[in-house]
């Protein structure tokens, strides 16, 4: 496959706390390919309807009586306004065909992490296309819990609006706050955007990482 092709670009640079030792998944196949260089992950999928989550332990485990607190700079170098990109599916036969295009795909942050049906998330999506520059920058978010598959909404799709948030292509700095029964969550590198909390402080897993779902 020629990588001209591939839909999704994560750039990130994670921390917990204060340090950890950064394990994350890399390789190549027919939809993806991700690479762990110079402490920056970059992430690349397109095929469609596909949830792709790139997690590392935060060695902070369910029960221990502790909860991380993440800082995640991340990037989506494909989610320009107004513009389209190619997904694809692969047939049980292996043929790979044009499944259609994606716009505003969806991508965040997962933590307490523990398989796809048990996770906390932020999820972002770009706002309303602005051509000639006159509205501030504007970026979609909600927050859910996922646990044993079911979807609880702390926070259904809102709109913010801020000088200090890049809804393009541009890093954003996600920070993941535990506080008294959940966790309180903030955009911008001095936590200028107080996006809001989750109200569930479980830990299904010791994992956290960027998320991207392709909807067509």
């Amino acid at each position: 496959m020629n990588t001209r092709l591939l839909l999704i670009t994560f750039l990130c640079v994670f921390s917990i706390g204060q340090c950890i030792a950064q394990t994350w998944y890399t390789g190549k196949d027919n939809f993806r390919q991700a690479i762990f260089q110079d402490s920056i992950l970059s992430d690349y999928n397109y095929q469609a309807e596909k949830d792709i989550v790139n997690v590392t332990e935060t060695d902070i485990h369910p029960g221990e009586g502790f909860r991380p607190s993440l800082s995640l700079d991340i990037a989506n170098r494909n989610n320009r306004e107004n513009k389209k990109y190619p997904v694809y599916r692969q047939s049980q036969t292996g043929t790979i065909t044009k499944a259609g295009y994606v716009e505003k795909t969806v991508w965040g942050v997962v933590w307490g992490y523990g398989d796809s049906s048990n996770f906390h998330a932020l999820l972002l999506r770009a706002g309303n296309p602005d051509p000639y520059g006159y509205h501030i920058p504007e970026l979609q978010y909600s927050i859910i819990t996922v646990a044993e598959g079911d979807t609880i909404f702390h926070a259904p799709w809102n709109t913010l609006s801020s000088p200090y948030i890049n809804p393009e292509t541009d890093y954003n700095r996600i920070h993941v706050v535990p506080v008294n029964g959940g966790y309180e969550i903030f955009i911008g590198k001095e936590r200028e955007c107080r996006i809001g909390i989750c109200h569930d402080d479980r830990l299904f897993g010791s994992s956290a990482g960027p998320f991207l779902r392709l909807n067509i």
